[in-house]
């Protein structure tokens, strides 16, 4: 029993780890996937429909399950233990990040970027962006403009 308990606790521990890991390292402009995980796959394929899928506002988890195989109730829950996330916040903040590299490498408007990235009304779009982001699209947009010309 001491032996099952033990390992029990470096599962959960390595779940832990790699939830942090991959925080840290899903950036703004350039996601990355962790290096030599277990999960790797999964996270690769999870990327690959996202960029499929994210401009297409009626992609949903129910469509984002079947796309991965998996039940939504499955998806879920290696979602939350490997990303503490649901599926409806991951395609949101995979949305916001395409928008936001669009903000910063396009000269699109708001309303075109809020479509562009999978949002059918631009002020939800905007709502969206800001709670994430803690600026406007617009504010984002100057901001990063002239970080990349100051680099």
């Amino acid at each position: 029993m001491e032996l099952l308990r033990i390992r029990i606790a470096n599962l959960l521990e390595s779940r832990r780890l790699l939830r942090e890991q991959f925080c840290r390292e899903y950036t703004v402009l350039t996601p990355k996937i962790p290096e030599n995980t277990p999960d790797r796959e999964f996270l690769e394929k999870l990327t690959r429909i996202l960029e499929e899928n994210y401009s297409d506002c009626g992609f949903k988890p129910e469509d984002f399950s079947a796309a991965m195989n998996m039940s939504q109730s499955t998806l879920q829950r290696k979602l939350k233990a490997v990303m503490d996330r649901t599926p409806m916040g991951f395609i949101n903040e995979f949305r916001m990040m395409q928008a936001a590299e669009m903000l910063v490498k396009t000269t699109s408007t708001v309303a075109e970027i809020s479509f562009l990235a999978g949002c059918d009304e631009p002020t939800h779009f905007a709502r969206m962006f800001k709670k994430h982001y803690h600026m406007s699209p617009s504010e984002y947009r100057s901001k990063h403009r002239q970080e990349k010309n100051f680099q």
